[in-house]
């Protein structure tokens, strides 16, 4: 099997030899991802399943091309810059997840209940219920515009006639 690292899609891809079954095996275990019809390309953009493939080498054996290669150490360098971050943080991450549990536990112990009285008529009606407070509306109608119908004297919209309003047009 042969792995190439295709630029146009970033991508590391796997050739299957002769051997085709215990290539498709191995590509299978690593957890590569298959293109489907009509092309069936087998690929990859971790570096973990790359590592698997690394470790359990199909029996038909396992080369790289030298993209490919330059592409796995520099993202193999990555990672281990990225796992130096981690152990720096996790202590700082172990923190914050104890304090969202104990910010969870505090705001389920802070609900109030009240228990439900059922009245002896055997269901709860809107006369059994507490007044709802008005609705806040805040939306305040525009003002009419200068312009009056010359008719009725009511107030004439763009889409009316400049001295007619809509109702004196289809009762004229």
């Amino acid at each position: 099997m042969n792995i190439t690292y295709n630029t146009a899609l970033g991508r590391f891809e796997a050739q299957f030899s002769q051997d085709f079954q215990g290539d498709l095996a191995a590509v299978k275990a690593a957890k590569f991802r298959c293109d489907g019809p009509p092309s069936w390309l087998w690929w990859t953009v971790k570096l973990a399943a790359l590592n698997h493939l690394r470790e359990h080498k199909p029996i038909s054996g396992l080369s790289i091309t030298e993209g490919a290669f330059a592409q796995y150490t520099r993202l193999t360098e990555m990672e281990a810059v990225n796992a130096v971050a981690r152990a720096q943080f996790a202590p700082i991450k172990a923190e914050q997840t104890k304090a969202k549990v104990n910010r969870r536990k505090l705001a389920i112990e802070e609900r109030t209940y009240t228990t439900l009285v059922i009245p002896e008529k055997g269901y709860i009606g809107k006369e059994d219920l507490p007044p709802m407070p008005p609705p806040d509306n805040p939306f305040v109608p525009p003002p009419p515009p200068p312009t009056t119908c010359f008719v009725c004297s009511q107030p004439t919209y763009f889409y009316e006639l400049p001295d007619l309003c809509l109702f004196c047009e289809k009762n004229a």
